[in-house]
């Protein structure tokens, strides 16, 4: 499912104020979002409003789901690759666990405000990412 370039924008405003325009197929890849857009389905210009989530962090989720939605790599629920081990990881799946390292490479507060907003928005994937890289963090300092 890849995200075209002629594909309906739909303008998210940000906690900060920043309306930041997204393709609709990145909008519908979160039932929260997508239930918004349906509730203001007659109108022409369609704003919907997350009053919790800051551009920044809305931007970093929105660079993961291009790259997921982008990947011909198929995970299960929680984002393990369901290939052999011994066979060869395709280029679309390196570049996706590439991004999913880089993603979680964020301080303290930042990892908490995308582990709360993918939970509120309901992505469950990035919101598993989140919480395993929290968990992982608190061992680590625990064994400290």
């Amino acid at each position: 499912m890849m995200a075209s370039s002629s594909s309906k924008k739909i303008s998210v405003k940000c906690s900060d104020g920043m309306v930041l325009e997204v393709d609709e197929t990145l909008v519908n890849a979160s039932p929260t979002m997508k239930c918004l857009v349906e509730e203001k389905c007659g109108e022409s210009n369609i704003v919907i409003t997350l009053p919790n989530i800051s551009s920044k962090i809305l931007s970093k989720i929105i660079e993961f789901l291009k790259v997921d939605l982008e990947s011909d790599a198929t995970f299960n629920d929680v984002g393990v690759q369901s290939v052999d081990v011994d066979s060869k990881a395709p280029e679309s799946l390196t570049s996706f666990n590439n991004l999913k390292l880089e993603f979680i490479k964020f301080d303290a507060n930042t990892l908490l405000y995308l582990v709360t907003a993918t939970h509120y928005l309901k992505i469950e994937k990035i919101y598993h990412l989140g919480c395993v890289e929290a968990v992982r963090r608190i061992r680590e300092n625990a064994a400290k």
